[in-house]
């Protein structure tokens, strides 16, 4: 099933405008902060950090409604249950009930029948799961939990209460109503965290179970790696109300939508109404935070600045997808001749990446004058 996936989901529009900008004479690198720290050496370990544990079987988001027969699939869409017309239901308790077999093949984890018992086990990355259909309980990790509503088997298919199973594997489940819309997402896939000790030591929260690897930030902010999933949220939930924040690192993705253009949002003419102080107007500097920007296409000829590429970490911010140079030409459509763009390459040429990535790169486009 993951062999159709594409890294798209979390829609993001990775556009920062901090006006009334000036591009200091380190822009396109990096420039040490009053502390001397070496903002450069912590984005290329990062860097190296990401990628080199980077899955390309990784979850960005799942997709589903009550009764339909196919979900999405990191934006691709695909049967439930191939050719047996198998959908969600709603239970008479009002849990969604999801066939089980979609969470495991997803998964690409192992699950078992077991004839004599009617048992069904299912172990992943930290989670022996054991239930039965009919039954109110099933066990995780040897512990008994209780559920609203029992597991049935319909149609020779085993259909359990979606919540419950999902926190059980380590996915965050979210309901939409419009189009009753529900979608799965697991926030500890790259097994990572992003820590703010609030100026605290990092030995000052004691041991941190399944670190790996530890990279140190700015402004008190540290980098964890773990060796998987479940120590990972073991560990967010030992931080989180210690530290001054600790959030996963989580995958962030361009979606597939395109712009109105610049007449529905009126840009032409403001830019009309500009065109008496254009030889006035301030020098503003807006940042991409995007795949990169094609600095030699015409239409940007003139407005893009020295920028950085995060995925490499060199300062040759190309952009190998497009969408950062579709970003680019929207803003200077609608901006006037005074605004210059400023690429910093945050997502990869599939246009996905993580959040401690986005976040360095916005670091980046401040202290470089954006």
């Amino acid at each position: 099933m993951l062999s159709i996936w594409r890294k798209r989901a979390l829609s993001i529009l990775l556009v920062l405008v901090l006006a009334l900008g000036w591009v200091p004479s380190h822009a396109g690198g990096f420039a040490p902060d009053g502390d001397g720290f070496d903002f450069e050496a912590y984005m290329q370990e990062l860097s190296l950090l990401v990628w080199d544990t980077w899955d390309t079987d990784y979850i960005f988001e799942v997709e589903l409604r009550p009764d339909d027969p196919e979900m999405t699939v990191n934006g691709e869409t695909v049967e439930i249950d191939p050719g047996r017309g198998t959908a969600p239901y709603i239970s008479d308790e009002y849990r969604t009930m999801l066939p089980v077999h979609v969470l495991t093949e997803l998964l690409d984890i192992e699950a078992s029948f077991d004839p004599q018992t009617h048992d069904i086990s299912i172990t992943s990355d930290g989670a022996d799961i054991t239930l039965r259909p009919g039954s109110d309980t099933m066990t995780v990790n040897g512990r008994r939990v209780r559920l609203d509503t029992p597991p049935e088997a319909r149609n020779g298919r085993v259909f359990v209460p979606i919540g419950a199973m999902a926190d059980s594997l380590l996915y965050d489940v979210g309901y939409i109503s419009e189009g009753r819309r529900i979608k799965l997402t697991k926030p500890y896939q790259t097994k990572r965290l992003i820590l703010n000790t609030g100026g605290a030591s990092l030995e000052s929260f004691g041991p941190i179970h399944g670190v790996t690897q530890t990279i140190e930030g700015p402004d008190n902010t540290y980098i964890l790696q773990f060796d998987s999933e479940l120590d990972t949220r073991d560990a967010m939930e030992h931080l989180e109300s210690a530290a001054e924040y600790c959030e996963p690192d989580i995958l962030v993705s361009i979606d597939a939508y395109r712009s109105w253009g610049v007449e529905r949002i009126g840009a032409d003419r403001y830019q009309q109404y500009l065109a008496p102080a254009a030889n006035t107007l301030p020098r503003i500097t807006v940042a991409v935070l995007d795949t990169g920007v094609d600095a030699s296409h015409p239409f940007l000829a003139g407005r893009v600045t020295a920028g950085w590429n995060l995925i490499h970490g060199n300062n040759n911010p190309r952009d190998g997808e497009g969408h950062g140079t579709h970003v680019a030409g929207t803003i200077a459509e609608t901006a006037s001749g005074n605004v210059s763009i400023m690429p910093v390459k945050v997502l990869d040429d599939n246009g996905s990446g993580s959040s401690s990535v986005v976040n360095a790169g916005i670091r980046y486009a401040a202290d470089n004058g954006a």
